[in-house]
């Protein structure tokens, strides 16, 4: 027979290892939503930065 202390301690390490795993899944979702965030933000800049040279083209031909 198993005593309780064994029990324990294995059921103690079975839970912090599944903290561990939440945790680890926690940082890897928070990492891909910041990523997401990061590429959604360069794309708007890039949005932005093709905007503004669209209009400066526009201003050039309309000189011309």
């Amino acid at each position: 027979q198993i005593s309780n202390d064994a029990v324990n301690i294995f059921d103690k390490r079975i839970k912090s290892k599944q903290k561990r795993h939440e945790q680890i899944t926690n940082n890897s979702k928070q990492k891909k939503q910041d990523l997401d965030t990061a590429v959604l933000e360069h794309h708007h800049a890039l949005g932005f930065q093709s905007e503004e040279v669209k209009a400066q083209l526009h201003k050039e031909t309309i000189q011309k």
